[in-house]
């Protein structure tokens, strides 16, 4: 029986508009049933933004990247080391959380899976699950 992938990374929200600078703080858990644990070392995170982005539309892609007119927000590559991440993104509008798992540190090719999900992050708290999935 394989275990699940769980990782988790803190996403700081700037809150537009904000008249103390306030954040919003959301976690983000990535798992999958068909990935082993031990076999994933790295995710690449890359947030999507602009008209029209959606999951469907960056999984069509090799990577949202591919897409000229899709807005690439944030991008960071976590290490599965079991220390805290963090990564700066926008609040109160519509984003795209695309999702690739590697074997290596480094984010190496060739990737293992990949999964997507749509939110806003809004208010304190949120939670955002992104379902990687193995390639083959």
């Amino acid at each position: 029986m394989r275990a699940p992938l769980i990782a988790t990374a803190l996403l700081v929200a700037a809150c537009g508009g904000a008249p103390d600078g306030a954040v919003v703080r959301a976690t983000m858990a990535l798992s999958g049933a068909s990935l082993d644990a031990a076999s994933v070392r790295s995710i690449g995170l890359t947030v999507v933004g602009g008209d029209g982005a959606s999951c469907p539309r960056a999984l069509a892609l090799g990577h949202p990247i591919d897409d000229p007119t899709l807005e690439i927000v944030a991008h960071a590559l976590f290490v599965l080391d079991g220390a805290p991440k963090s990564l700066r993104v926008p609040s109160g509008r519509a984003l795209v959380f695309y999702a690739e798992a590697f074997r290596t540190t480094d984010g190496e090719r060739p990737r293992v899976g990949r999964g997507c999900a749509e939110a806003t992050l809004t208010g304190p708290h949120a939670d955002i699950t992104v379902a990687i999935t193995d390639e083959n």
